[in-house]
């Protein structure tokens, strides 16, 4: 193979001595790169928030199902929490159909899961890892009542809540060192 630039035979060992990358090229491969990391971080980033968006998905679809129990419906979203469908369970056999007290307790249970899927979504490593380990021990409640189908898939919802948690620190904005003035980075 020849070189283009000085007709030699290349031998690729080393950096050619006569190559020189003209500015628009330079400024090419930058841009390439500066998209290319962009691209990285908004993957991250909409990871993080389908992540964060979860906790928002169990306390809607848990308050869903105290409302079907309640309408007298044994139907209900596999997403929903163990804790709250305990609860209404012990409460319809000791007691007998969900009333006002039992509608309450499992909606507190279920609000929960409000904040933090808010705080979550503003990318607190502290409201995801409450949600993970009250998720995880609502999958725990699953797995003492055998119940294979809501464990799969609180399984999977905990994978993707802890890889959302993981990627937190890739698309959070960077904040600036002590004493480092921000004007002194912004371009004006």
């Amino acid at each position: 193979m020849l070189c283009a630039l000085t007709d030699d035979y290349a031998n690729f060992e080393g950096k050619c001595e006569t190559f020189e990358l003209d500015e628009y090229a330079a400024r090419a491969q930058e841009r390439d790169k500066k998209r290319h990391a962009e691209a990285l971080v908004s993957e991250e980033n909409n990871k993080v928030m389908s992540a964060a968006a979860w906790f928002l998905w169990i306390f809607l679809l848990s308050i869903l199902n105290t409302a079907i129990l309640a309408a007298g419906s044994s139907w209900n979203f596999l997403f929903g929490l163990g804790m709250t469908t305990v609860w209404e369970q012990i409460y319809l056999a000791f007691v007998g159909p969900l009333d006002t007290l039992a509608i309450t307790v499992s909606v507190l249970i279920s609000s929960i899961f409000l904040p933090i899927g808010i705080y979550a979504r503003k990318l607190s490593k502290t409201a995801f890892i409450i949600g993970i380990i009250l998720y995880g021990i609502d999958t725990l409640i699953m797995l003492v009542f055998v119940a294979w189908i809501p464990i799969i898939i609180h399984g999977i919802v905990l994978f993707l809540m802890i890889r959302g948690y993981r990627l937190i620190d890739t698309v959070k904005p960077s904040e600036p060192e002590i004493g480092e003035n921000i004007l002194d980075s912004a371009s004006l």
